[in-house]
């Protein structure tokens, strides 16, 4: 790690970290909060929508499991974020603190890492061809909102001790998200409905 400083660290981290909160945010605003909303894409570009919705979960799911993945895995290392424990002095209060949040972290992404590496990462053989009474464990939307939550908690502790801008990482959406798409169809049925 002495070849590596924090900020180069911290960096990919905290974009990952971002990402996965957009991607999230994304999913819940068209498909989760408002259930008219996915009638509206459907009668739009069902087909589409339908496909785009898992599509953005996997990658919440991919990004969460990454997130919390071992430091190392034989002789490649892994970027995760228990690389930055070493840039918090051991014993304080902030990396006790910053290391009970990634352990609470690894035990809520446990499902999604167990999805990600056996139907997303690679296709494990008896998953994909065996019916077995021991299929993948779900991952409820709970599960994901309680996983990002924990995620900006450790980032942010990070942040502090560290004296870098926190970041509101769920705090994402702005004007050009998935409500202006939203409204674009809205406008574009009733414009067909008009001339119809």
């Amino acid at each position: 790690m002495a070849d590596v400083g924090m900020v180069e660290c911290y960096e990919p981290l905290k974009n990952e970290a971002m990402l996965a909160h957009a991607e999230f945010q994304l999913w819940d605003e068209l498909y989760a909060t408002h259930p008219g909303r996915v009638e509206i894409l459907n009668a739009t570009a069902g087909g589409f929508f339908a496909m785009l919705s898992p599509i953005l979960a996997d990658n919440v799911i991919m990004r969460l499991s990454r997130l919390t993945d071992p430091a190392g895995t034989g002789k490649h290392r892994n970027l995760t974020l228990r690389t930055l424990v070493p840039f918090i002095p051991g014993g304080s209060p902030n990396a006790c603190a910053f290391c009970r949040q990634l352990d609470a972290l690894d035990k809520a992404c446990g499902a999604m890492r167990v999805q990600r590496n056996k139907r997303m990462a690679h296709l494990d053989f008896d998953t994909a061809t065996v019916s077995t009474t021991d299929p993948l464990p779900g991952v409820r939307v709970s599960e994901l909102r309680h996983a990002l939550v924990v995620l900006q908690e450790a980032m942010n502790i990070f942040e502090r001790h560290h004296r870098l801008p926190t970041v509101m990482y769920s705090d994402f959406i702005h004007h050009a998200g998935p409500r202006a798409l939203l409204g674009s169809l809205k406008r574009t049925m009733c414009l067909s409905a008009a001339r119809g």
